[in-house]
């Protein structure tokens, strides 16, 4: 049997009597979100095989998209609550939203590592993660996931580190070319339900504004390695971003020469 249809058995007649109804609805949109519903209904009970059949008779393929993390988030949560860190992956890997799908990775990681497992093992799925995103098609929430991910807590080496901020920097410098403002993506739904807020008052438009995860990437790196942040940021070709991530850096050299001990002063005569 495939890991992605060993969810336990569960009743989930009333969906399946709700299909044909469905069927037969002429509205295309309103059928696909008929559909989205049942196939988010299947998941919430743990039946991974109905839901991805609902899934697929979905036509519109933004209304799919959404759908992926509808789904799959509830089927994520269940396989890291049983540690099974294998079904979880491959059903975040699933995800089709960027942004949603590396928050959910990120939180895998996290009970990964909170767990105990091997390093080796979390960096397979860093590495996986940083891929995926390469492939997708560069847009805000792509660009925003590779901070997210650069800024994660983790034990990641520096390398994979740097080679996520290189990456964030040059989607951010090819939608400048598009647009300077950078119109961003709204947040919310499901995608709220993933993120570590700082303050229960945030909003998810602003746990994940842009500006404010470039700063804070910028900082972190500032001290840990102020040579490869300025590198970094002087590739940043929009003006306003690059000069925050400038700021950025000096107030991450601040914090670390703030937390120094002073020096000692030489003891006269």
């Amino acid at each position: 049997m495939s890991v992605l249809n060993s969810a336990a058995e569960v009743d989930t007649q009333d969906i399946r009597d709700e299909i044909p109804r469905v069927e037969s609805m002429n509205d295309v949109q309103a059928r696909d979100r008929e559909y989205q519903q049942l196939a988010t209904k299947a998941a919430y009970k743990a039946d991974a095989r109905l839901a991805e059949e609902l899934m697929a008779k979905i036509t519109d393929d933004e209304i799919r998209k959404e759908t992926t993390l509808k789904v799959y988030s509830p089927l994520v949560r269940k396989a890291m609550d049983d540690k099974n860190w294998l079904l979880a992956r491959a059903y975040a890997f699933k995800v089709s939203d960027p942004l949603g799908r590396t928050l959910i990775l990120d939180t895998l990681m996290q009970r990964m590592a909170k767990a105990g497992e091997e390093k080796n093992r979390i960096r397979e799925i860093y590495v996986a993660t940083l891929n995926q995103l390469a492939s997708d098609e560069p847009t805000d929430k792509v660009a925003k996931a590779f901070l997210l991910i650069a800024r994660g807590q983790l034990a990641i080496d520096a390398e994979l580190k740097r080679e996520a901020i290189n990456s964030a920097v040059s989607v951010l410098n090819g939608l400048a070319k598009k647009d300077e403002k950078f119109a961003e993506s709204s947040i919310g739904g499901v995608i709220g339900t993933w993120i570590r807020y700082p303050e229960y008052s945030y909003r998810p438009d602003e746990v994940l504004a842009l500006t404010d995860m470039t700063a804070q990437v910028f900082k972190e790196l500032a001290k840990e390695n102020p040579d490869t942040a300025y590198e970094i940021s002087v590739g940043i070709t929009h003006t306003g971003l690059r000069a925050l991530s400038h700021l950025a850096i000096s107030k991450g050299l601040m914090e670390t020469l703030a937390m120094q001990p002073p020096a000692r002063q030489p003891k006269k005569g």
